[in-house]
């Protein structure tokens, strides 16, 4: 049983406290079982907050505002995954598989909107305003799992992963961030005194 928490301050939001838990068993020599949560989260950058300057947005007159009541990015999740490892002749093979849920609140993005000029005092000729603000929460679940075979000094792997996130208010799959497939494959070979990794990585656009 392994665990850990800690503690974060910042001058614009209350504290914040993460923490981790993860319960692994081995009921048998190379075979492994994990379960685990964990909280974690990314206080507002200097930027986010502070940001306050005159600045072109295209080809109009516009402002970066400032946002100090921006909360702190989140997520909470569980996972759960086995790992395995068995020897076939002069081979090791390893599996793996783990699954996971997560929840991510209070993301941070640029929220651009349109003004008539005069709307800021000190610069009246503005006429579009940008501002950091929390946009949404989401709600996510994937797996990923990989298989590794080597003999002597070949390597070979192969790793697949699924993810989903929707809107947590609507409910709407996110397509527009969120990559739904990646597949990677690799070698390794060692020769004598030089060792040689050959990999490739397929994402997808939705």
């Amino acid at each position: 049983l392994f665990g850990a928490v800690g503690l974060s301050d910042h001058p614009e939001i209350p504290m914040q406290v993460d923490a981790n838990a993860a319960l692994v068993v081995t009921p048998v020599r190379d075979h492994s079982f994990r379960v685990s949560f964990g909280r974690g989260h990314r206080d507002p950058s200097f930027n986010e907050n502070f940001y306050d300057f005159r600045r072109r947005i295209g080809t109009r007159d516009g402002y970066q505002a400032p946002n100090l009541n921006l909360d702190p990015e989140s997520i909470q999740a569980w996972e759960a995954g086995y790992h395995g490892r068995a020897r076939i002749g002069s081979s090791a093979l390893r599996l793996f598989l783990e699954a996971w849920t997560a929840k991510v609140e209070n993301l941070v993005g640029t929220v651009t909107t349109n003004v008539a000029a005069g709307t800021v005092a000190k610069y009246p000729t503005v006429t579009v305003i940008q501002q950091f603000q929390n946009l949404e929460d989401r709600n996510g679940k994937g797996f990923e799992t990989g298989l590794d075979w080597e003999r002597g000094h070949l390597r070979l792997a192969a790793h697949y992963s699924y993810q989903r996130f929707e809107n947590a208010a609507t409910g709407a799959e996110i397509e527009r961030d969120i990559p739904r497939h990646k597949v990677s494959a690799g070698l390794h070979l060692a020769t004598g005194k030089v060792s040689w990794d050959v990999w490739t990585h397929s994402v997808s656009e939705t």
